[in-house]
């Protein structure tokens, strides 16, 4: 029987990470309608897109953190650790081109190809699969971008000091939280954490989908500045 809870936690982080694309968009779209929105009640429209990017940040923290393991969370590390505890093997029914997307080694690819060619490979030989499951977590861990290295650290560290905290800072510290990572970096660790999603639900659970969810907030943002502008 398939563990409910790593679905459950599959499902949890998928839904999140659309939470943040919704943000980025909303931030995004004041910000390139914000020429315009500057002579009419720009401290509104200021205040929402500084609130859109926040909670974008927020939110990509979330599903990074591994701080306080003292308590269960659903994040993509967390994720990762759960998967060492799921029982049933692996359904080999993956997609390459996401197993490349995310940085998997060669190593895993390969296996992955003898075993879709050999659907018995596993069966006689116990150590053979604690083997290929002790290098595919091995391989996420390594792979799964670091709370302690750039772009996500500069993240956590702005929601620690500025959201989370309102912590005194000299000036140079202050100007460097001005500086966060681009939205470009921001988009690409949304990505990888989708990438990451499809692949582990496709490989332990390739019969039940991912929850369908609609990233709206950019079409109806730009419909409701267009009616605000009368355009």
């Amino acid at each position: 029987m398939n563990n409910p809870t790593l679905k459950d936690s599959i499902d949890i982080i998928w839904g999140n990470i659309f939470k943040v694309e919704d943000y980025l968009a909303l931030y995004e779209v004041i910000d390139e309608n914000s020429p315009k929105l500057k002579d009419n009640n720009a401290h509104f429209w200021g205040t929402v897109r500084q609130s859109a990017l926040d909670s974008a940040v927020l939110n990509i923290c979330k599903l990074f953190d591994n701080t306080n393991k003292k308590y269960e969370k659903h994040t993509i590390p967390s994720l990762i650790e759960n998967l060492g505890n799921q029982t049933n093997k692996v359904y080999i029914s993956y997609d390459i081109q996401l197993a490349r997307n995310l940085g998997i080694c060669n190593k895993i690819i390969q296996i992955f190809d003898t075993v879709r060619e050999n659907s018995t490979y596993f069966d006689k030989n116990s150590e053979r699969y604690e083997e290929f499951e002790i290098h595919l977590l091995n391989s996420f861990k390594e792979v799964c971008p670091n709370s302690k290295e750039p772009p996500l650290e500069k993240l956590f560290q702005y929601r620690n000091k500025v959201l989370a905290h309102q912590e005194k800072l000299d000036q140079a510290r202050k100007e460097q939280l001005k500086r966060l990572p681009s939205l470009d970096e921001m988009h690409q660790l949304v990505t990888w954490g989708k990438n990451f999603c499809e692949f582990t639900n496709k490989l332990f659970f390739p019969h039940d989908p991912l929850p369908e969810f609609l990233a709206y907030s950019g079409a109806a943002t730009k419909g409701v500045i267009d009616k605000y502008l009368g355009e």
